[in-house]
């Protein structure tokens, strides 16, 4: 490891003189013949030669990136708790000490350990301040050869330090110690806060978990598996005790607590500072306590509060992000967003710790921030129902961001007559999916409930007698009776590779989560040509422009026309909430102008809501579907095949009893569910 590292880092080294012009390029290029045929690298022989010196490479690093250099440094350990010695050798810098106003003093010799630096930051909560210094001292360091030089700690103890560090490591990675702070995220003064040590995130529950796994001996049978770890399961049970133990721990002993788990100090009293600086407005929020009160505690029990909180909302979506001045907790409820103030300064003083604590229960690595992730975390809750949390986290410029979406079981139990649909497009989808062999499409934007239409497909079409094979991506619910697949592009299962294994299960209905290829596109249609009814989505405006689609990804008109049987377009509308909903003044300009312009009956019921604690001051409550539904009638596929534009195709459609998406949602407009404003934002003019 040592070896390679350091010859890595030379090569690396040779690259920037040459690009930097430090070095002649006749000279660069003879250096480089002779250290490929004498198996060393060119810093070496340019070093040896006296090409080069490393004082003038250092002076040339400086002047490019505008940090000062050090010819002779002393290295020296910072005086900081647990300082991670390990990574520094790792990402090929050495400290050189303390500096003023609580910076640390770091030596690097290759200008890509700035990244490393900017991590170690956040790990030691300190500002760091760079040097070049000379590349050997490096190269000393990495072997180890050059430990004993850090000051203020004997070699026995560094060792003994690292073993522990090591031994660590064998029974979980994210049992390391990593030392999380967040800088600058509210305006005024740069408090010193406390180390977290990440092993305090988890539960005694989890990590008594992990220990047993560990001492689990392999046999030789055993066989690593490469699937995707599974997920841990979390009992809402100790979820809800956890937010209980923080209504009442003011007033009662922590003898009667029935859930004991490790405490952090996250300094209360900073968070109470910190809140008298912040000037925020009072928004809306989905499920706030009756008093609006600050949430305080361990970070444990808070995560585990919000998770809690968002499962018994009915909120789809929980969004924990950071920005310039503050970082803050939102959820989406009814389509929308909407900020929860009552956390504002436990995340804003602990966002790094909540980020980690969220990892470590979705399984995934703390360690790493600078590259995006995916995980999921599965909850049971009181009454058995199970819920997951598909997890995102993706790395900003201020810190890593993460969304959660809540997938509940109960989506699985849609019929097709909660989904929207007239009962004339009822009727044509029913007739459409009862039918042996064709291809069905449904197309929307993201987020316009195609899923969902989906899944109340496969649930009216689930029987003991049929085969059914999905590839999804990903498997966000898993339906009894059907046979998924997670498409997992990264080891070449492709939504190609699954649909074509999938011909060779003898399956009569096959659902394809996405048609992203012209390579899919062609093997589902040729196979809803052999006998099989073939479902999936397409992310298109219109269902006349799935057809295009089609097209333009290379199938031949011919293939489309004849494989093609139904295409649905959909939208997710909000509907005015019942409580507040109000009629609106029919005789102002706007409406008037709007109503002449979509041909809106003057008798139209107009409706809106205003706000109230119902619909949280939003004026919406709940959503639902709305969809044009196109067949592909014998003309319609006579004027496919015949190459025809979008705009023959619809007015041909419309001949066969077609209704655009605009029509098709002016029925909600007439009878008061759907506002104005909703209308033209969901279903413009244009659709």
């Amino acid at each position: 490891m040592g070896k390679d590292q350091i010859g890595d880092l030379k090569q690396d080294l040779s690259a920037q003189i040459k690009e930097l012009g430090l070095v002649d390029a006749a000279v660069y290029d003879k250096h480089q013949k002779q250290a490929s045929n004498m198996g060393t690298t060119v810093f070496d022989l340019l070093v040896k030669d006296g090409a080069i010196t490393v004082e003038q490479m250092l002076q040339g690093f400086s002047k490019k990136y505008g940090i000062p250099y050090d010819i002779k440094p002393s290295p020296k350990l910072p005086t900081v708790e647990k300082f991670p010695v390990l990574f520094c050798l790792k990402n090929a810098v050495v400290p050189l000490g303390d500096g003023p106003n609580n910076h640390i003093i770091m030596g690097m010799c290759h200008p890509s350990a700035l990244n490393s630096l900017k991590n170690l930051s956040l790990m030691t909560g300190k500002k760091i301040t760079t040097k070049f210094i000379p590349p050997d001292i490096i190269f000393e360091s990495i072997s180890q050869k050059h430990i004993h030089t850090v000051s203020e700690m004997e070699k026995s103890k560094l060792l003994k330090q690292e073993q522990v560090s090591l031994s660590k490591k064998t029974i979980s990675q994210t049992n390391k110690m990593v030392e999380l702070q967040m800088e600058n995220v509210v305006s005024g003064r740069k408090p010193v806060e406390p180390i977290l040590d990440i092993s305090k995130l988890k539960k005694d529950s989890e990590k008594l978990k992990e220990k047993e796994e560990s001492l689990v001996p392999l046999s030789v049978l055993d066989v690593p598996k490469k699937e995707e770890p599974k997920v841990p399961a979390v009992d809402l049970d100790a979820l809800k005790l956890s937010a209980e133990k923080l209504k009442r721990r003011d007033g009662e002993s922590k003898e009667k607590a029935v859930v004991s788990e490790p405490k952090i100090d996250l300094s209360g009293a900073l968070a109470k500072a910190k809140a008298k600086d912040l000037n925020t407005k009072p928004e809306k929020s989905y499920g706030r306590r009756k008093d609006d009160a600050e949430v305080n505690g361990d970070v444990v029990q808070v995560c585990d509060e919000i998770l809690s909180e968002a499962v018994s909302t009915g909120v789809s979506d929980v969004h924990i992000e950071i920005f310039k001045e503050t970082a803050q907790i939102r959820f989406r409820g009814n389509g929308s967003l909407a900020s929860q103030p009552k956390y504002r300064n436990f995340i804003s003083t602990n966002y790094p710790a909540v980020i980690a604590r969220i990892k470590i229960l979705a399984n995934l690595d703390i360690s790493e921030r600078r590259l995006p992730q995916d995980g999921k975390i599965s909850y049971i809750s009181s009454d058995g129902t199970e819920v997951d949390f598909r997890i995102s986290v993706l790395p900003t410029n201020l810190g890593e961001r993460v969304v959660i979406r809540i997938l509940n079981s109960s989506s699985l139990a849609v019929t097709l007559s909660a989904l929207g649909f007239t009962e004339q497009q009822e009727a044509e989808f029913l007739k459409s999916i009862s039918m042996p062999q064709g291809m069905i499409l449904v197309t929307g934007p993201t987020g316009s409930g195609k899923s969902t239409t989906l899944y109340g497909a496969m649930n009216h079409l689930n029987k003991p007698d049929v085969n059914i094979l999905t590839a999804e991506d990903p498997v966000e619910y898993t339906m009894s009776g059907i046979s998924q697949v997670q498409v997992r592009e990264d080891i070449g299962l492709t939504f190609a590779s699954a649909l074509r294994s999938f011909l060779r299960q003898d399956p009569e209905i096959i659902l394809v989560g996405e048609i992203r290829d012209a390579e899919t596109a062609d093997i589902a249609s040729k196979a809803a040509l052999t006998g099989h009814l073939v479902l999936s989505t397409l992310h298109t405006n219109s269902a006349i422009g799935a057809v295009s689609r089609l097209i333009n990804m290379g199938l031949p008109a011919y293939l489309v026309s004849s494989a093609l049987s139904l295409v649905v377009a959909q939208r997710l509308i909000r509907k005015n909430c019942n409580n507040c909903s109000r009629p609106i003044d029919k005789t102002s300009k706007d409406i008037q102008n709007f109503m002449e312009e979509y041909g809106i009956d003057p008798e139209a019921n107009l409706m809106k809501g205003e706000g109230c604690s119902s619909c949280k001051d939003t004026g919406y409550l709940g959503r639902m579907g709305v969809h044009e539904v196109l067949v592909i009638s014998n003309e319609l596929e006579a004027a496919i095949s015949a190459g025809s534009n979008e705009a023959e195709m619809e007015r041909v459609a419309i001949e066969q009893g077609f209704r655009p998406i605009s029509l098709s949602g002016q029925r909600f407009l007439l009878d008061g569910t759907v506002s104005v404003e909703e209308y033209l934002r969901v279903i413009p003019k244009d659709d």
